[in-house]
């Protein structure tokens, strides 16, 4: 390869790597209603696909498949709240049909911020692999309550079995705080809250949070082979980033040769099985090699 087609080629990687990281096209379809405008359609529709793009991007940060109610109890958390997790949208097209407008557009979602959610309410960790929990009410609550801390268990991939730890133990405290505290064979966290259910979201955040440093820290160096041009390289390094498996991705060093393209990424793992699953799944079918160590 040439000094000049090398220049060119690292002038498009840089172009690539400069694009949104985290945009994806979203198309939804908003039927008419009575008493709406085009402008009002057109802004249901745009809400509809913020809603699908934020859907879309749990999915992808989550390192497995979550079952139907977890996934629709996720659904159900970010509809009211996917706005706040759009960092800018293209218009892509409006197509006006007889049934109402078919809309595409360009979304970019800031999955930091989504990761961090996944985290804290346990989604991250259970997603394909609900964890068992005790709940052990000491104080009565009211059916709202009850109704609220069964959405956030379902949402965190808590299944409720009777005897297992971590046991999750709630009463009323002093005056009008609730007092809870989780109790496993290693340790026990306990907090006090007015509202229970705020209760339950801080304690589950912390022992998740503690869960997360136990697993990770584990950096490893990936170096892949086999890319006709820097355009494959930058894809990848735009994929590993986006999954949830691993963080602080930084990209080391890329070789551009006759023989091909070959680069190397340097990353936290957060969860190895899954990140061997998904480059197993990723790089072969793309005749792509890998050599991989530790530090």
């Amino acid at each position: 390869m040439s000094p000049r087609s090398t220049a060119l080629c690292l002038s498009l990687l840089l172009l690539v790597l400069a694009l949104p990281a985290h945009a994806g096209s979203v198309e939804v379809f908003q039927p008419l209603e009575q008493n709406l405008g085009p402008m009002q359609l057109r802004a249901k529709a745009r809400q509809a696909a913020f809603v699908q793009a934020v859907n879309q991007a749990v999915l992808a940060i989550l390192p497995a498949r979550p079952g139907e109610a977890q996934q629709a109890k996720l659904q159900e958390y970010f509809q009211d709240r996917a706005q706040q997790y759009i960092t800018g949208y293209q218009d892509v097209s409006a197509v006006q049909e007889p049934e109402g407008l078919r809309l595409t557009l360009n979304v970019e979602v800031n999955q930091t911020a989504l990761r961090a959610v996944l985290n804290r309410c346990g989604a991250y960790a259970t997603a394909g692999r609900p964890l068992a929990y005790d709940l052990r009410l000491l104080s009565p609550l009211t059916a709202e309550e009850s109704r609220r801390l069964d959405d956030l268990a379902v949402m965190g991939g808590l299944e409720r079995h009777a005897g297992v730890l971590p046991e999750f133990t709630l009463e009323r405290g002093v005056g009008t705080l609730w007092k809870g505290t989780i109790r496993t064979t290693e340790t026990q966290l306990s907090d006090v809250h007015p509202d229970p259910v705020g209760l339950w979201e801080k304690l589950w955040s912390r022992y998740f949070a503690g869960q997360s440093s136990v697993s990770a820290g584990s950096f490893t160096t990936l170096r892949v082979s086999g890319w006709f041009s820097p355009d494959g390289a930058a894809e990848f390094d735009r994929v590993l980033r986006d999954f949830g498996a691993v963080q602080d991705v930084q990209m080391l060093d890329m070789e551009l040769a006759t023989s091909g393209v070959a680069a190397s990424w340097r990353f936290k793992v957060i969860d190895a099985e899954a990140l061997e699953a998904r480059l197993k799944e990723y790089l072969p079918s793309r005749g792509l090699t890998r050599t991989q160590s530790g530090g």
